[in-house]
């Protein structure tokens, strides 16, 4: 009778599964226009990060999303609103979570 032998193989795995960092509202600058889209420049990304834009700190609609292409994205959205208000942003970096939403306020 033979005897096998069973082994045990550790797979080490990245950090998977972290949120990323939130940024801080400083490199967002918001561009409401009036009477065309508006724009929204988001800064100190990294390649590849996705930047998202929503109406609500949790659930609300979806705005735009963009995927940055290196250390800044431009996002539009068609329009903001007539009035002063805020957005919702998002970063998702790889092989991370969706960062927590932050505010940002815009004016007229």
């Amino acid at each position: 009778m033979r005897r096998m032998s069973n082994y045990l193989n550790l797979v080490l795995v990245s950090s998977n599964g972290e949120k990323t960092d939130t940024l801080k509202t400083k490199p967002v600058k918001i561009t409401n226009n009036k009477g065309k889209s508006d724009t929204i420049a988001v800064g100190d990304l990294v390649k590849g990060d996705v930047v998202k834009v929503y109406n609500a700190s949790s659930k609300g609609k979806f705005l735009a999303s963009t995927t940055s292409k290196g250390k800044s994205a431009t996002l539009t959205v068609k329009q903001l609103g007539l009035k002063s208000g805020k957005i919702y942003i998002s970063i998702k970096r790889a092989n991370q979570l969706e960062s927590a939403r932050f505010a940002v306020f815009y004016t007229v």
